[in-house]
């Protein structure tokens, strides 16, 4: 009877013990697995933030690459603006240079009437002083 009662106390002891024991296993389980929630948290956080910042870069680089091509095409309008100024501006200056060697035949062509007309001025004043000449001898005579 005592040994039934013994091994009564010894099996309840046994069982107490295994519940303290499954007890705090539990604990540390569910610690453990707060600290893992916890951890999985940050790392979710960490990930959405890299996620935004990924995010905030491909917007940027986009908005780059469209500035590329925005001033890739600007470039191109611009330089096919300038090649159609060039080639009026060319053809303004084809035009000039034919009115310029106008112009230089026009001069020529006063500078002989200028020279004519000088010429017989000459002329006429020489014929003039001469019949002044002549007529004042006569007239002294």
């Amino acid at each position: 009877n005592d040994d039934a009662l013994a091994s009564k106390r010894n099996l309840d002891n046994i069982r107490n013990h295994e519940t303290t024991l499954l007890k705090a296993n539990e604990k540390k389980n569910r610690e453990r697995v707060a600290a893992m929630q916890l951890e999985l948290k940050k790392c979710s956080d960490s990930l959405r933030a890299t996620q935004k910042a990924l995010d905030e870069k491909s917007d940027a680089l986009n908005n780059c690459e469209k500035d590329r091509e925005f001033d890739r095409m600007k470039t191109e309008e611009d330089a096919e603006c300038v090649r159609k100024n060039a080639a009026v501006i060319e053809n303004d200056l084809h035009a000039t240079e034919e009115a310029l060697s106008d112009t230089r035949k026009e001069l020529s062509d006063v500078k002989s009437k200028l020279a004519a007309t000088i010429a017989a001025s000459d002329a006429q004043r020489e014929a003039e002083t001469k019949f002044n000449e002549e007529n004042q001898k006569m007239m002294s005579s």
